[in-house]
């Protein structure tokens, strides 16, 4: 609608077809295709979330869109809890009046918000799983919607994505299952009705992103796959896919659940953005993947970056108003959201978390209050609200931290820094990984420890920890700071190498102490030498020989398992023909 402003964060899509012909009456030789995004104020801070209530149970997939027509963003979310797909409309403000709620029919999954019937109003599209179907919700033009019309799609459909993959102006239909390994295309007729299902068995997936990645002017198919990557299904212009290409990410634990699409880099290509929720426990931290195009639709190696645990569901939006797409992740099993800033080349930096409501499974982004600036949303499985992240200017972060260093000593690491001043600060974890030939692996962070915070504070103080019994090698460091609300967010991160030979023969207490069933020991050599490192229990009884073999001079680190054993305690001896250390350990069941 020509009297419609762009909304800020919009991504607006121009089509130039053979159909238009030039003041010499001559039309181009081929369509023309030019895609953008409206600008968005710079802002990088976002207040914590406020909790908007969505259904008695399950708010599932978010969607954002001006769906009443008044200039502000509205909400629609899906509900499988109570079967129910919610409209939630914008006071204006960024507050929400309370939902209108239609029923869906059984297990709805997914939605999308899309004007399939091209009458300049935003239509609502679910699928339902429990009836291979997905369903067609029009707008009366005023954020009322018509009576659902079913279309069939292959068996248990899980999302659903507009574009128009024909090339003949209207928006069409594809559709992820998990039935069958295939995705469903339906063609628009060209006024919001579908023809029948074609399917393509290019693997099964929780969602699926349409872009041109091979820049031949089409809609080509992005579908995360769980077999450790992700499938391209290329388009030949028709909307019919004809050949599908995967890209394997190297690593077997990295099972992927969703991806987005855009030009990161500022190339003039469209990139992958890929969200990993792993194959094993679903509390530990994972990553994303960012996959650089090569200008063909052929794309570089993987570069990870970590985020918080099981991440569910990405976008790529311009949260920091800096003109390119920073990555936002919702994290299922932190109950957090993950901001990670694009550099402005496709590199990222160190995340930012904020705490959601509980198992965020999808997010969005939009400018909710309008003040020009990106906001975000994510929809919470598990507390049945949504959470609305403010984005601002103004508000304060809760530490300015003015100097980070670490330095070798000794055997260990000194850390120190600095703050200008403190709002609320609990305290500093300190947090360490290895750098292993050269290469940091960005999902293997463990906590050295924690030192308390000065609260509120408008003069600088200084902090030190100090990382004992180090192994010789590389490390890298970040503090994550955290407000007595539970907030937090990370440092730049520091590196140090240590390579100094311990001063003295020692051995280090135990680490954890009680442990059940595993814990780990360090020995300090200053000469290379036979050493026996032997488990006994108060009896005298050797229940465990840990080492006993020639070591090089250094720190090393000897893992004990107690499995096997009763609780209690138990004595470590260390040995080197000269000298004996014990340390007591106890093992707690």
């Amino acid at each position: 609608d020509p009297a419609v402003d762009f909304t800020a964060g919009e991504k607006v899509d121009v089509v130039l077809t053979t159909g238009v012909k030039s003041a010499l009456n001559i039309p181009p030789a081929a369509r023309i295709f030019w895609s953008f995004t409206v600008h968005t104020a710079a802002a990088d801070t976002f207040y914590p979330a406020v909790s908007v209530g969505a259904t008695s149970s399950g708010a599932y997939m978010l969607q954002t869109a001006d769906l009443d027509a008044d200039g502000d963003i509205d909400l629609a979310v899906v509900c499988n809890g109570d079967n129910t797909v919610s409209v939630i409309k914008n006071n204006g403000s960024g507050t929400f009046a309370s939902k209108v709620a239609y029923a869906a029919g059984g297990s709805p999954y997914s939605m999308t918000l899309a004007d399939v019937d091209g009458d300049g109003d935003k239509d609502m599209l679910f699928t339902i799983a429990a009836t291979n179907v997905v369903a067609v919700m029009k707008n009366n033009g005023d954020g009322t919607f018509a009576a659902k019309t079913e279309y069939t799609t292959a068996a248990s459909p899980l999302n659903v994505t507009t574009g128009d993959i024909d090339n003949d102006g209207d928006l069409d239909l594809v559709v992820p299952t998990s039935g069958g390994s295939v995705f469903s295309v339906l063609k628009n007729n060209g006024n919001g009705t579908f023809s029948s299902k074609a399917d393509y068995l290019y693997g099964s997936s929780n969602n699926i992103t349409l872009a041109d990645v091979d820049g031949d002017l089409d809609l080509d198919v992005i579908l995360p796959s769980s077999g450790f990557g992700v499938n391209i299904a290329f388009n030949n212009g028709s909307g019919v896919f004809t050949s599908v290409s995967y890209i394997y990410f190297g690593d077997y634990t990295t099972k992927t659940r969703w991806t987005d699409a855009a030009d990161i880099d500022d190339d003039g290509d469209i990139d992958i953005v890929a969200a990993n929720y792993g194959d094993f426990n679903p509390s530990e931290e994972r990553t994303v993947t960012v996959l650089k195009n090569n200008g063909n639709g052929t794309f570089a190696a993987g570069v990870f970056y970590g985020v918080g645990a099981n991440p569910s569901s990405i976008q790529l939006a311009d949260t920091d108003g800096d003109g390119d797409r920073d990555i936002a992740v919702t994290n299922l099993g932190s109950s957090s959201i993950s901001i990670l800033k694009n550099n402005g080349t496709g590199t990222f930096g160190a995340r930012r978390d904020y705490p959601s409501g509980q198992y965020p499974y999808s997010i969005q982004s939009a400018d909710l209050d309008n003040d020009g600036d990106i906001d975000l949303l994510s929809a919470n499985y598990g507390s049945d609200d949504l959470s609305v992240f403010i984005n601002t200017t103004y508000a304060a972060l809760p530490v300015e931290l003015t100097s980070f260093t670490a330095a070798p000593r000794g055997s260990g690491i000194e850390l120190r820094w600095s703050t200008a001043t403190e709002v609320n600060n609990h305290g500093f974890e300190v947090e360490r990984r290895a750098i292993h030939n050269g290469q940091l692996k960005t999902d293997d962070w463990s906590k050295a420890g924690f030192v308390e915070g000065n609260g509120t504070s408008n003069t600088s103080n200084d902090y030190s920890f100090s990382d004992r019994n180090i192994l010789t090698g590389k490390y890298s460091y970040r503090l994550k700071q955290i407000d007595r609300d539970g907030k937090f967010e990370y440092s730049p991160e520091v590196e140090v190498t240590i390579t100094a030979v311990p001063a003295r023969f020692e051995l280090a207490q135990n680490f954890p102490n009680p442990f059940n069933p595993e814990t780990t020991l360090h020995v300090a050599l200053p000469v290379a030498g036979h050493i026996t490192l032997s488990v006994y229990d108060l009896l005298g009884r050797e229940v465990a020989v840990l080492m006993n073999e020639w070591m090089e001079a250094g720190m090393h680190a000897v893992r004990f398992n107690g499995a096997g054993l009763a609780s209690g305690l138990y004595l470590a001896r260390l040995s080197d023909g000269n000298a004996v250390h014990l340390r007591k350990m106890q093992l707690m069941k």
